[in-house]
């Protein structure tokens, strides 16, 4: 289970970017997709050109437990641009399967 640092709900909307729709972006997500380089966490890089949310998104996580989705924590961070990075330990593996929800 990755009840891992804190979520980090950037802003209550977007801003910026021109292909916005009041569509989530939604990405699954499978523990080998997690990578350990640049950082010795394991992380997860959205580009804003992929979520197309802006600079401001919401970030939600959820965890695949038997077929039904769990909220989990994580370190989110966005830059200014609007690229999120999701961060998990390595020890203990923080790592999941789920899914990505961007509004």
């Amino acid at each position: 289970m990755a009840s891992t640092y804190q979520t980090n709900r950037a802003g209550a909307g977007s801003s910026g970017g021109s292909g916005e729709s009041s569509n989530p972006y939604v990405q699954s997500v499978v523990v080998g997709d997690w990578n350990t380089s640049p950082s010795p966490d394991y992380t997860l890089t959205i580009a804003e050109s992929v979520h197309e949310k802006g600079t401001e998104p919401v970030v939600t996580l959820y965890e695949d437990v038997g077929g039904l989705f769990e909220e989990v924590e994580a370190y989110v961070a966005i830059d200014t641009t609007g690229n999120i990075t999701i961060k998990v330990p390595v020890s203990p593996d923080g790592r999941f399967t789920g899914k990505i929800v961007i509004n």
